[in-house]
């Protein structure tokens, strides 16, 4: 459980640090910031979590939580939904209208954000017991609900991999042949493969800071997240070096931070930064890691 609260509480911290710095400059950051404060990242995957732990595999219930989130802010500490991107925006405006969940997603190639991405780490808790066919089905049926196009897909697949291997085997580089060679047996043959080829074809930490692309397209901000966290040595490096990067820098750090955190635990994150969430937002994680760390998923 130690280490599904330190994911999600990562997560979260990651988030907002980033979010009063997205859109900046690639340069050194104030850490953490002046007015840190968590945006749709983390509030979504708070939704994903409490549908998992109170209804199980859900959609119907997903959707319902989204629009609540978009119209009341359920999930967030005030009420608010802040940060909301476009393609996640059209998939709960028709969720709202009473499109079904399976239908609601954009499917076109310029629907490839990371909205669906930055929501997947509970789903990666969810399904520790599982394997092959069985996490990629619900990945993609999760996925759908806002993010259809098969490269959305294809990068939270490979997020939830890496989370999963990295509680699985406790070590990083272990974790990322895992997640890698799953992916290239699961997906064997399919063109969006190529879209990931550094990802796939080699160690993304090697390659300099400047071909790093920090932005909100699914590819760029994995590989972004991945090449923070992997050359991380700690929980706090990891959120700093994506913040770093500017761009997209709330949903890198709370992914880089995910991993971190699913890592080293809750102890392995400064008191001071888990202090610095608002209230009650500690709280409810911690409740969440405990269910989900109880949770068995049923096909």
């Amino acid at each position: 459980m130690n280490r599904i609260a330190g994911g999600l509480i990562g997560h979260a911290i990651g988030d907002a640090f980033g979010f009063p710095y997205e859109g900046s400059q690639r340069a050194p950051k104030a850490v953490p910031p002046s007015s840190p404060f968590p945006s749709d990242d983390t509030a979504l995957t708070i939704c994903t979590a409490r549908s998992l732990c109170e209804r199980g595999e859900d959609l119907e219930d997903l959707a319902r939580r989204f629009v609540r989130w978009l119209r009341f802010g359920e999930c967030t500490p005030d009420g608010r939904a802040v940060g909301v991107g476009r393609t996640t925006l059209r998939a709960i405006e028709r969720l709202d209208v009473g499109m079904p969940p399976d239908m609601a997603g954009g499917r076109d190639e310029r629907d490839n954000g990371n909205g669906s991405l930055m929501r997947m780490l509970p789903l990666a808790y969810y399904l520790l017991g599982e394997s092959g066919e069985r996490i990629l089905d619900v990945v993609r049926r999760y996925s759908s609900i806002t993010h259809a196009h098969p490269r959305a897909i294809l990068g939270s697949h490979l997020y939830v991999l890496m989370v999963m291997g990295i509680y699985r085997y406790g070590e990083p580089v272990e974790a990322y042949d895992w997640a890698r060679e799953e992916v290239l047996r699961l997906w064997e043959g399919h063109p969006e493969l190529i879209h990931y080829r550094r990802i796939l074809e080699g160690r993304i930490w090697d390659l300099p800071e400047e071909e790093i692309i920090s932005s909100g397209y699914v590819v760029s901000s994995l590989e972004a997240a991945l090449w923070s966290f992997m050359r991380a040595e700690d929980f706090q490096e990891s959120v700093v070096i994506a913040l770093n990067l500017g761009g997209d820098t709330d949903t890198i750090a709370a992914l880089s931070g995910g991993l971190a955190g699913t890592l080293h635990g809750v102890e392995g994150i400064p008191e001071g930064w888990i202090a610095l969430l608002p209230r009650g937002v500690v709280g409810e994680l911690s409740d969440l890691a405990r269910c989900l760390s109880l949770l068995k998923s049923s096909p």
